[in-house]
């Protein structure tokens, strides 16, 4: 009886997490000169599950869309500063090293907090991160700290 209801239960979950991967693809081709594309997801929002993607551009647009917006917006933007930060920053980091790494305890979605997919467009192609799939500790970086920073202050100006 029980392993009708994890099948139950588990089927709906996939479905929902191979939509939002779908829509990382879908969304980062109408954008082919994005630098970084961030997906926030899990948590609960006082309307319901969190969730909303960011594309910054290699101009330094930023755009924003939350799951029920298809088009997105331009939200910010970054200047040239912190555009030759940011991307001196993700070709410094070893994504790989990070993308094969393990994440260790419990994911923040699992307690109603966000977790987060990054897909940075690098020149040695494309690294997908996420912070319930991998150790984001494995290297020392700042790189997650410095892109939270840098789209608050973009996307505060904006």
């Amino acid at each position: 009886m029980r392993t009708g209801i994890i099948k139950v239960i588990s089927i709906p979950f996939l479905v929902a997490f191979n939509s939002h991967s779908t829509s990382a693809a879908s969304w980062t081709k109408t954008h082919p000169s994005f630098m970084v594309y961030i997906r926030t997801y899990g948590g609960f929002c006082p309307d319901g599950p969190c969730g909303g993607e960011t594309i910054i551009d290699k101009s330094g647009r930023i755009f924003g869309r939350r799951f029920s917006n298809h088009q997105g917006s331009v939200i910010g933007s970054l200047g040239e500063k912190s555009m030759a930060e940011l991307t001196q920053q993700i070709e410094n980091t070893d994504l790989e090293k990070i993308a094969n790494s393990h994440h260790v305890g419990t994911c923040s979605s699992a307690e109603d907090g966000p977790d987060e997919e990054w897909i940075f467009n690098t020149s040695n192609g494309y690294k997908t991160i996420d912070s319930c799939r991998n150790n984001l500790h494995v290297v020392s970086t700042n790189l997650f700290q410095s892109l939270n920073d840098a789209l608050r202050k973009a996307t505060a100006k904006h």
